[in-house]
């Protein structure tokens, strides 16, 4: 569902983010890269690309995918932004339990 100005509900910007970063920086064939496809599958990030990805993730949201993340969490841009939300999330109930 979409806000009066275009967005989706609880569009944070992280994957608006990532996309720019791994068109920008990383990506092998940027143009025409979506939200939802598969990084290495269609061989648009290498593993050099991914560890820069996940060095990108810690420093914007500082969130070490290294440590906490799953392999599938580097699938696209989505599950991406996905595991960066759920980390998130995580570190602010361990705040506001404390």
């Amino acid at each position: 569902m979409a806000d009066g100005m275009g967005r989706r509900s609880g569009d944070d910007g992280i994957e608006g983010a990532l996309l720019a970063f791994v068109a920008r920086e990383v990506a092998a064939a940027p143009d025409g890269l979506t939200t939802e496809e598969h990084l290495v599958e269609t061989g648009r990030v290498d593993s050099l690309g991914l560890l820069q990805i996940l060095s990108f993730v810690d420093a914007s949201w500082r969130v070490d995918l290294m440590s906490v993340g799953d392999p599938g969490d580097l699938r696209s841009i989505a599950t991406l932004a996905a595991a960066i939300r759920r980390e998130q999330a995580a570190r602010h109930a361990v705040a506001e339990g404390a």
